[in-house]
């Protein structure tokens, strides 16, 4: 399964910083490898890292890109994640604090 980004909010942070994209395949977060897990697992990990830390790295593969992007930036932000259906949709804003190739 591939847990992708979804429609980023129009004008947000994430979609003016042109660091992340829909489509956006999610493969780290923070040294978890999570590519191909279950959504399950994904929302999981995403909340728990969410509780207990502002920031936290999400490694993000473009469709035309082979490596991960790695983006970091603290958790006031706005993304959908999708897997087969939506993950869910957090009403912040992505603050975006450094990326590397």
């Amino acid at each position: 399964m591939i847990v992708s980004i979804g429609p980023l909010i129009p004008n947000g942070a994430a979609a003016t910083s042109g660091l992340v994209q829909e489509g956006d395949e999610l493969v780290l977060i923070d040294s978890a490898y999570v590519s191909g897990a279950q959504h399950r697992l994904v929302k999981q990990i995403l909340e728990l890292v969410g509780a207990q830390q502002q920031e936290v790295t999400l490694g993000l593969r473009r469709f035309n890109r082979p490596l991960p992007q790695v983006v970091c930036f603290t958790l006031f932000g706005e993304c959908v994640v999708n897997g087969a259906y939506r993950l869910f949709n957090y009403d912040y804003l992505f603050y975006f604090i450094y990326t590397s190739n």
